[in-house]
């Protein structure tokens, strides 16, 4: 692992714990909708199916309001997208190293 990797590792837990804290202050900030979702990790570097993946791995879950209908959008935890993030690079460097 390079000192640029293990920086990067560092900033994602540090992100991490900002977004645990922020759930914990405020729940209600602790959503994203799918296409936000897919937007955000994209920005991490990864691919949309990549979300898929960490659901079906359990890392991450899938919400809909069922209360609302068929026709409520699906949404995730930021925290739980964050978490996904952190261990997969973490597997990652851990498999470089």
């Amino acid at each position: 692992m390079t000192v640029l990797q293990a920086s990067e590792l560092v900033q994602q837990a540090v992100m991490l714990g900002m977004i645990q804290y922020r759930s914990i202050m405020d729940p209600g900030t602790d959503r994203m909708k799918q296409r936000e979702a897919w937007r955000y990790i994209e920005s991490q570097g990864f691919q949309r199916k990549a979300l898929s993946e960490w659901v079906e791995a359990g890392l991450v879950h899938r919400r809909k309001d069922e209360t609302r209908g068929g026709n409520s959008p699906v949404w995730y935890k930021v925290s739980e997208i964050q978490g996904a993030i952190v261990a997969v690079r973490t597997s990652e460097a851990m498999e470089e190293y």
